[in-house]
């Protein structure tokens, strides 16, 4: 099952136990039990809390990252409890001591109870303007080789050096909060991961995609072979509670968090056991997310539809409040083996056709992919060579009709419709390599369909063209093309010093290949 949730391309991470349910004698261990339990099930890392009550999520990362071999703590990170160079600090020195990678989760707010204890009056919408910035400093420390200043609204550096610094392969993802318009705003603007708690997936049949450039979601999970077994397990294990729906209560008068707003909405019209999807555990105070309640097929069905109707790529975070057993064998994440290929198809039968790869064999193709070539948002990051960023469409045309690019336009499921272009270029087929993959989505709100065109013309280039070796780039500031390689599984190989040019300010350039024995093939239209 472990292979299995690894091919499928989706991250999984699990949830820390939070230290206020726990007696100090036994938390530590119930930490290492989670941690190497979520290891085994195939998890990529796990998510650890942090508030005014808990305590510090980087000891408790510490501790996870010595009882593990390779999961990635998720560490929950509140601008009003550390300055960014603390943070990027802890980052680069459990990188240096454990050579493992740490995941991000930025926190803009919390309880407003906390936040007040702490004097910190920031309204909702400017606690994101601030994360933005906290962020982006964080972020310009560990993939910086040269000493960082910042004169900004909320912080600043000047002359500040990382050390140790950071290997590029350790540079963490970022996800932020995406329930709310300010919160993906930041995400897009940070290129950062946006995590949202669910809806019921019927509601999202006729809305429009999200806006994110990359979306994950938080959910917990009850699975078992017959749905009445799962629903007296949850029953079980969250049981009505009336001084848990007064807390709750009293809890929803103390936040402006929008998820926690939007979840309590939902909880007053749930559906009952004839559909998965259920508010119990939330509405009781005792998590913070919904919960897919049911037989093992139904949950994988109804996680395969919120992977095709919002476009979800990663990570999906779970809580995992199954019992002990189940959990430590892996079948709560048993769902994980019906899960769709982010490069094919669902496996269950929703969708008419896939996505499609076609080539720039049509003028009004040509044109359009040049004009999103042309955006300066896309070219910043591009280089044709000689320092040339954009093309027009007669230079677009002459590549088209050269072998030493292979080019395409791509489309998302049930649509004809473009909304990206991608490439291999300086393809040298005596070689049987090609010097540069790259991808320009032109349509963002199509956000997860960047990587899967990506791993389609890999396929290509490693299946037809019989490449055996493709490499790729990027600038280091660009932490969701990082990201996308990574997902791609290229590695990293090196560093270009000072030769690419923003706004008249140079940036390495990071150095990625991938072997076609590498290349993960993940489509199964």
């Amino acid at each position: 099952m472990t292979d299995r949730l690894r091919e499928s391309g989706l991250k999984v991470f699990a949830t820390c136990p939070p230290s206020f349910t726990a007696s100090p004698l036994t938390y530590r261990r119930d930490v290492v039990d989670v941690a190497r339990w979520s290891e085994a099930a195939g998890c990529e890392g796990i998510l650890v809390y942090t508030d005014n009550s808990l305590v510090d999520p980087w000891l408790v990362a510490q501790q996870i990252l010595t009882h593990t071999n390779r999961l990635c703590p998720l560490v929950a990170v509140q601008p009003v409890y550390m300055h960014p160079y603390a943070v990027a600090k802890m980052v680069a020195t459990l990188g240096f001591l454990h050579g493992r990678r740490v995941y991000l989760n930025m926190v803009a707010g919390g309880f407003k109870n906390d936040l007040e204890a702490l004097n910190d009056p920031t309204p909702h919408d400017e606690r994101y303007a601030r994360l933005v910035e906290y962020t982006t400093l964080i972020m310009q420390l560990l993939g910086s080789t040269r000493p960082v200043t910042l004169d900004g609204r909320y912080y600043r550096v000047t002359q500040v050096k990382l050390t140790p610094p950071l290997d590029p392969a350790l540079t963490p993802g970022v996800f932020v909060s995406g329930s709310s318009d300010a919160g993906l705003a930041a995400a897009r603007q940070l290129g950062a991961l946006a995590v949202r708690y669910p809806k019921p997936v019927a509601e999202y049949e006729a809305a429009p995609p999200i806006d994110a450039a990359a979306l994950g979601i938080r959910i917990g999970i009850i699975a078992r072979e017959d749905a009445s077994e799962a629903w007296a397990v949850a029953h079980a294990r969250f049981p009505e509670d009336r001084q848990g729906q007064l807390t709750h209560q009293l809890a929803m008068k103390v936040t402006d968090s929008e998820w926690h707003q939007q979840l309590s909405r939902l909880g007053e019209s749930a559906a009952g056991e004839d559909q998965p999807y259920w508010m119990v555990p939330f509405e009781n105070y005792k998590t913070f997310c919904p919960y897919l309640v049911g037989s093992y097929e139904r949950v994988a069905d109804e996680i395969a539809r919120y992977v095709r109707l919002t476009h979800l790529e990663a990570p999906v975070v779970l809580r995992c409040d199954d019992t002990a057993p189940a959990c430590r064998n892996g079948r709560v994440f048993g769902t994980a083996a019906a899960w769709p290929k982010p490069c094919g198809g669902t496996g269950t039968g929703h969708r008419s056709h896939p996505m499609k790869l076609l080539p720039l064999d049509r003028p009004e193709l040509i044109e359009l992919a040049a004009g999103w070539l042309g955006k300066e948002e896309n070219s910043k990051w591009l280089d044709f060579g000689t320092g040339v960023h954009a093309v027009t469409a007669v230079s677009l045309k002459i590549m088209t009709q050269r072998d030493l690019h292979v080019l395409r336009v791509f489309t998302p499921n049930d649509s004809d419709v473009p909304i990206g272009v991608c490439g291999l270029s300086n393809v040298d087929r005596r070689f049987k390599t090609a010097g540069s993959l790259w991808v320009v989505l032109g349509e963002k709100r199509y956000g997860g369909y960047g990587r899967r065109a990506a791993c389609k013309l890999l396929t290509i280039g490693f299946g037809e063209l019989g490449l055996e070796a493709v490499g790729a780039w990027t600038v280091e500031v660009n932490a969701a093309a990082r990201r996308g390689l990574e997902w791609l599984n290229f590695r990293y190989i090196g560093r270009q010093r000072r030769c690419h040019w923003i706004d008249g300010r140079p940036y390495d350039r990071l150095l990625y290949d991938l072997l076609a024995t590498e290349h993960r093939e993940l489509n199964h239209d």
